[in-house]
């Protein structure tokens, strides 16, 4: 029970993020040259503390996961649904714009940032703690998260197996922490 508490926390963190307010004061939008079969592309990336929490890249309108719309930005990059519920009822930010606490229905996740994304958690849920690390590849994908609840360890790594046009990956697959191991398959829309 223990274990399944946590492991609906961890997809829930992982998965969920922000609220609905003033865009975070780092977005951007950049130009980027990139070379693909001998001709020349031209992208637009665009940049927001909410797209790097969740590791995303370009102009994201949503993110479904699995055929389930999990994730719906404003064309700030502000988040502004979880799975249909608003983010403003969920989620607090620091003075930057950063997501930095989780209120769920049952539990309470704090989040600490490094310099451009989140580098650990805290989850607090029916007086138990678990502990979470994140380490991230140079495209800026979770590659591993190390788990800690009650002195216990276990580490889960990530295989990102499809990448789109934007750099997001469309399918990945985990392994090592029991509840969450598997496949996830998912479709990006961008604004124009």
């Amino acid at each position: 029970m223990k274990k399944t508490l946590f492991t609906i926390v961890a997809l829930i963190a992982l998965s969920c993020v922000s609220c609905k307010s003033p865009a975070p004061s780092d977005t951007k939008t950049s130009v980027d040259t990139t070379d693909v079969a001998d001709n020349s592309v031209e992208t637009i990336q665009f940049h927001s503390s909410d797209l790097a929490f969740f590791g995303l890249h370009g102009h994201v309108k949503t993110v479904t996961d699995d055929g389930v719309t999990s994730l719906e930005f404003d064309p700030d990059g502000v988040l502004t649904a979880v799975y249909g519920t608003p983010a403003s009822q969920r989620f607090n930010r620091d003075n930057q714009g950063r997501i930095v606490e989780m209120n769920g229905y049952e539990n309470h996740v704090e989040y600490e940032w490094g310099d451009e994304r989140p580098v650990g958690s805290e989850a607090q849920a029916e007086g138990m703690s678990m502990k979470e690390s994140y380490t991230y590849d140079e495209r800026g994908f979770v590659v591993e998260i190390k788990h800690t609840d009650d002195g216990d360890e276990s580490v889960e790594t990530f295989t990102y197996n499809d990448v789109d046009k934007q750099g997001n990956w469309t399918k990945r697959t985990s392994e090592g922490y029991e509840y969450a191991a598997g496949t996830t398959t998912r479709v990006i829309e961008y604004y124009d």
